[in-house]
C-alpha cells in the first residue's frame, strides 16, 4: 500500500527521521529510503505516514492532540496523561 513520503512532502520544512523499527530492520548503518518508516519527531510525540494520503500522529493527550484531531487528514493515537 502506498503512503505519504514525508521527506518529499515535508522535508524542507521539518526534520524527518526514522522510526525505531527502521534500525531494527536495517541495522545501525543500513540505508534505504522507506517512506513507511519515516517520522517527523516532535516534543510531545511524532507524525508518521498512514494509509494512502493520510497522516497519523502519536502524541500525549492535550492541546496538541486536539489540534491534530481537527485536521481531516490525520488520525491521532494518544497515550498517557495530559502534559
Amino acid at each position: 500500500m502506498e503512503c505519504v513520503n514525508l521527506k518529499e512532502r515535508f522535508g524542507k520544512r521539518f526534520k524527518v527521521g526514522h522510526d525505531e523499527a527502521y534500525f531494527a530492520e536495517r541495522g545501525e548503518r543500513g540505508f534505504a529510503d522507506d517512506p513507511q518508516l519515516q517520522i517527523i519527531p516532535g516534543r510531545r510525540g511524532h507524525v508518521f505516514p498512514g494509509p494512502g494520503d493520510l497522516l497519523a500522529a502519536f502524541c500525549r493527550r492535550g492541546p496538541t492532540a486536539n489540534r491534530l484531531k481537527a485536521l481531516p487528514f490525520v488520525q491521532v493515537y494518544t497515550e498517557g496523561p495530559t502534559a
